[in-house]
């Protein structure tokens, strides 16, 4: 059954595209306000690497649709180790980030392991309020 429009829309475009539940679409932060920062630590999957090849269009499609989402990308790289990609980017709430990485997931390609990073003055404000 498809959703009532304007309910949902299609994750980044995708031919296998996920939906976005509409309350995630456009959360984007007034100018000035800061965004929580998350890191995502990507491992292809046998999937993604028989389908490598559609690997750097899934990577836009992606991109696109975090901005979709309010988020923004502070960086992606192809890298070698334990990992394929990391990524660096903002999203709104820890709830829209875990959808988006949920919605990465969900297509196969990829496991996501994403981690919620604080900068050197947010760590700096958390330690002040120990006892």
């Amino acid at each position: 059954m498809k959703p009532p429009r304007g309910q949902q829309r299609s994750f980044g475009g995708h031919p296998r595209a996920i939906t976005i539940p509409k309350v995630f679409i456009n959360n984007k932060k007034e100018e000035g306000d800061t965004m929580p920062t998350y890191i995502g630590l990507y491992k292809l999957t046998d999937q993604g690497v028989k389908t490598i090849k559609d690997a750097p269009a899934r990577l836009e499609a992606a991109l696109k649709g975090a901005e979709k989402m309010g988020g923004k990308s502070l960086g992606l790289y192809v890298v070698m180790g334990e990992y394929d990609y990391v990524a660096i980017g903002e999203f709104p709430s820890d709830e829209v980030a875990t959808t988006f990485a949920l919605g990465i997931s969900s297509l196969g390609n990829v496991r996501t392991t994403t981690l919620r990073a604080f900068t050197k003055e947010e760590f700096a404000a958390m330690v002040k309020k120990l006892p």
